[in-house]
């Protein structure tokens, strides 16, 4: 998977309900398997656990400055989705399948107005703690991606103005930009609720379209937990 395509399908998941993709550079160390049979490893029945806060989780501030749009993007919000990257603490669903139960958290995140279309808000790297849910291993979790989307008013078959931070863009502190057409400004003609997805490269764009482009400008910083 691309990495812009991949930042699509996680910034509209994760702002929906959850984001289910699991990133393999975010966990380099060697594994050792697992014994192919386990006691308790198929649990039909099991549910998603409820993990508990890290009291010393590792906040980042994230300021998103809105520039240069065609009109008002009054209606902005964000949230964040956490994944268990390793399924084998995870059980099988049943003797036939072999398929694992999903674990996603999604987090919905608070949004403070500081200035004329700027908006902070404050996410936790390792939110959850580890366990063992299922006596399976101890499950880790990893922030996966942050989404934020901003619409014209919230009005229904609006364009929707979106992108994604991945964690090791979110670890890295350093500033994001990313550019949008304004040619779908505030709906697009032929659909309702179009996914608008940033592009950090404006020589992507048509040249007629490159000086009105508008853009989401993140800046970020770790504090101290």
């Amino acid at each position: 998977m691309t990495r812009p395509f991949a930042r699509m399908l996680l910034a509209g998941a994760v702002l929906a309900t959850a984001a289910a993709c699991a990133n393999p550079a975010m966990d380099d160390a060697p594994r050792e398997p697992y014994p192919p049979e386990r006691p308790n490893e198929t649990q039909p029945g099991a549910k998603p656990p409820v993990p508990r806060r890290n009291p010393k989780a590792v906040p980042y501030q994230i300021t998103l400055r809105i520039e240069n749009a065609p009109g008002p993007l009054n209606v902005v919000t964000a949230g964040v989705s956490y994944d268990v990257l390793d399924d084998r603490c995870l059980p099988r669903r049943g003797t036939m399948s072999g398929v694992r139960l999903q674990v996603t958290q999604s987090v919905p995140l608070t949004l403070t107005r500081i200035g004329p279309d700027t908006y902070r808000t404050v996410v936790h790297d390792d939110l959850f703690l580890p366990d063992d849910y299922y006596g399976l291993g101890v499950c880790k979790w990893a922030l996966i991606t942050v989404g934020f989307r901003a619409v014209p008013t919230g009005a229904a078959g609006e364009t929707r103005y979106t992108e994604a931070i991945f964690r090791e863009d979110l670890i890295k502190a350093a500033p994001i930009r990313v550019f949008f057409s304004p040619t779908r400004y505030p709906r697009a003609a032929a659909f309702a609720d179009y996914p608008e997805f940033g592009e950090a490269d404006p020589t992507k764009f048509r040249l007629e379209y490159r000086a009105r482009l508008f853009s989401f400008a993140f800046d970020i910083e770790r504090l101290e937990p």
